[in-house]
């Protein structure tokens, strides 16, 4: 029986801005059966607390931020960090300047903090004094700034030369999660399926107690860590072929999880 929903937000939970309200009966739902519901997300830890506050939803068991290079547990415990080397930043910093113009979002988060290269979206109700923004803070990379990852998104073009450029001279570095118009960059061998793999091994818990959701590139790691993986119709194909399940939306999910019982 699965106890713990693991689940995206952007793209997944989030979508046109919004939480529909049938998704959110549906956690609701899962909770009050006993079930704990847990965030695994390319946003930031404080984003994670925004959503649950101004969405209601929740409790939060266990919060999976930065693609799982930041772990906490419900009562906010860092249990597991890693950031980018400072050569690797410095690599990343190099690559944006030269290719500065061709991204509508720069985006850098540490433990605390996300830095944007340019202009916050206003509408994004998850930000907060967290953040910062800085249309030079870009070059600040490796030097006073030391992210955890970055997310960008832009121009096809300019994404691949950075993914190409950052493969051939330190593939060591980074762990790459292209989705041709956006990608996330962040520590070698960490990823959403390492974080959950961590959560599941420190618990003690089955993967068969666990199913997790999610829509984009970040999200296939952890499809390999249950056989209750599950993901969308609007997603990729290339995302598609890596979970077991293709539903419309969470709520959909979790019925078919109910089902199954």
């Amino acid at each position: 029986m699965v106890k713990y929903f693991i689940c995206d937000l952007d793209g997944t939970l989030i979508r046109n801005r919004q939480v529909s309200a049938a998704d959110k009966a549906a956690i609701a739902q899962f909770i009050a059966a006993g079930g704990e519901f847990i965030i695994a997300t390319g946003r930031a830890d404080f984003e994670i607390e925004n959503f649950a506050k101004f969405e209601n939803i929740g409790p939060v068991s266990y919060r999976i931020s930065c693609n799982g290079a930041v772990i906490r547990t419900a009562d906010g415990e860092l249990v597991f960090h890693q950031r980018l080397s400072d050569q690797a930043s410095q690599l990343m910093r190099r690559e944006l300047e030269l290719l500065e113009g061709r991204f509508s979002i720069v985006e850098a988060s540490d433990v605390d903090w996300v830095y944007y290269h340019g202009t916050i979206d206003e509408d994004d109700i998850y930000k907060d004094n967290h953040t910062w923004e800085d249309t030079d803070v870009v070059h600040h990379f490796g030097e006073t700034i030391f992210p955890i990852k970055y997310f960008i998104q832009g121009d096809s073009g300019a994404i691949q030369h950075i993914v190409t450029t950052i493969q051939h001279e330190m593939p060591q570095e980074f762990e790459i999660f292209n989705d041709i118009h956006e990608v996330n960059v962040g520590p070698k061998h960490i990823s959403k399926g390492t974080a959950v793999e961590h959560f599941l091994t420190s618990n003690g818990i089955k993967a068969e107690e666990i199913a997790v959701i999610g829509d984009a590139a970040n999200d296939i790691a952890m499809f390999g860590t249950t056989p209750n993986s599950f993901t969308f119709h609007h997603a990729s194909e290339a995302v598609q072929q890596h979970a077991n399940y293709i539903v419309d939306s969470v709520a959909e999910a979790l019925e078919q999880l109910t089902n199954n019982k």
